[in-house]
């Protein structure tokens, strides 16, 4: 039977889940009919809509955890071992408390509705000596081509690369575990893999260390944390596309498994906040398919300046190249600083990445002083592929009320300079990051916020 609109298999197509055959009977369908198409569109978005609103984290039972559920559900009457285990812990905050009732059934619904999907396991390099990146050829791709399939452990663990840091002259490598010459073999390398995988290269080097061992100190590059930069010397700064994610990783695993702060170095401002898909509500751009967005709130560590998130999202049909500059009017912003993309000691400074994937999405985050009390800071002026792109001018409206995300942006950049002990203004404490994690605290959190209010806990008590 040919398909139409209402055919229950459009829903199947998107989710990947007909037979060849049928497949390509919907896809000659959707070539003939314009109203498939748009159905596959539909469904196709919808799908999208609820994969980044719900299912921003994917939690993975054990196949141990799976069997013992699935047991209980079928035959609940072989349980016999059902043991209650008691909160070891003797001081937990009545706010966090209060949002497990309410986030337990969003929850429960996430982790039995989806199913996650890993890449290979990759292969174990040893951290103390510098390897070649390895590849192999996908058995698909076209001539000429090659996917990564395996990153050295001690490239992986690199930060992704971040702008020029004006804030620092003349940087010295110190505090490493090897020689600056093998530090910047490996940056090498890094850019390497980063220029030939593609956006892939992220995701195979958080999947390489996601079931290591927390790296000790002494195993991690040695970073410069940025300082503040005056705008007057050094108005203009390039602006990262894109960003590591495994920071986040390491912060889990340390508080919740080893039950102890993660190294320094393991912080990455920039990494734990792009775990999470947010998006600031203010002024918005848009050229040929990419949304760059931004949004300035009060800074929740320093009551004299601004925190500014900028977003760049990519296109939904193809990657584009992407080249941003925040400039600053010097005559309204005194000095302003990048949170996180701490430079690595022993490397220069390089080029950017400027690859932004398909539905990729990178946040920005900047803490700005003005001068006065001046609300203008500038703008982000950027292109797409080599084209210009409509400018936004960087304000903030005293009186206008955070967005949701922006708030959580701010929590995430709060917690995570306070763990990194990266706290310039010297007023970010326990307490600051507690108070903050209540005003998040709400009975509609979302599953991903839920749980980052409950790490945060977790790390109070520690």
């Amino acid at each position: 039977m040919k398909p139409d609109s209402d055919d229950p298999r459009i829903t199947a197509y998107v989710l990947g889940e007909l037979t060849p055959e049928d497949a390509a009977a919907v896809e000659a369908a959707a070539e003939n009919d314009p109203a498939v198409k748009a159905a596959i569109e539909e469904a196709g978005s919808l799908g999208e809509l609820l994969s980044e609103s719900l299912f921003a984290e994917k939690p993975k039972l054990r196949p141990a955890q799976r069997q013992a559920i699935l047991l209980a559900a079928r035959e609940p009457e072989k349980i016999t071992n059902l043991v209650k285990i008691p909160d070891s812990r003797h001081h937990r905050r009545p706010w966090i408390v209060s949002l497990a009732a309410a986030a337990l059934l969003l929850f429960a619904f996430v982790l039995f509705s989806r199913a996650p999907v890993f890449s290979p396991k990759l292969a174990d390099r040893d951290v103390t000596r510098p390897h070649r990146p390895i590849t192999s050829p996908a058995p698909d791709a076209p001539e000429g081509q090659e996917e990564w399939r395996t990153i050295p452990i001690n490239i992986a663990m690199l930060p992704a690369p971040g702008p020029v840091d004006a804030s620092q002259v003349g940087r010295t490598f110190a505090g490493a575990a090897a020689p600056a010459s093998t530090i910047s073999r490996l940056a090498a390398a890094r850019d390497e893999a980063i220029a030939r995988a593609g956006s892939s290269f992220y995701d195979e080097a958080a999947e390489s260390l996601k079931d290591k061992p927390v790296p000790a100190d002494d195993e991690l590059p040695p970073l410069s944390r940025r300082g503040s930069v005056a705008a007057a010397a050094s108005p203009q700064m390039r602006l990262p596309v894109r960003a590591g994610n495994a920071s986040m990783i390491w912060v889990t695993e340390s508080i919740r498994k080893e039950h102890k702060k993660p190294p320094a170095n393991a912080i990455r401002i920039e990494e734990i906040l792009n775990h999470y898909p947010l998006r600031p509500a203010g002024a918005a751009s848009v050229a040929q398919g990419v949304t760059l967005s931004t949004e300035a709130l009060p800074c929740p560590w320093k009551p004299s300046a601004s925190l500014l998130i900028i977003a760049f999202r990519g296109a939904n049909d193809g990657d584009r190249q992407i080249q941003a500059n925040f400039k600053a009017n010097p005559s309204t912003v005194a000095r302003y600083r990048l949170l996180g993309y701490s430079p690595v000691a022993g490397i220069p400074d390089g080029s950017l990445p400027t690859l932004l994937p398909a539905k990729a999405l990178t946040l920005v985050a900047i803490e700005i002083e003005p001068t006065g009390s001046s609300t203008d800071f500038g703008t982000v002026e950027w292109s797409v592929n080599e084209k210009p792109a409509p400018p936004i001018a960087l304000s903030r409206q005293p009186d206008a009320e955070p967005s949701d995300d922006a708030r959580f942006a701010s929590l995430l950049c709060t917690y995570a300079q306070w763990l990194a002990g990266d706290d310039q203004a010297g007023m970010i404490d326990s307490e600051v990051v507690a108070a903050l994690a209540r005003e998040m605290a709400s009975d509609n959190l979302p599953p991903d916020r839920y749980d980052l209010l409950n790490l945060i806990d977790q790390t109070l008590n520690l």
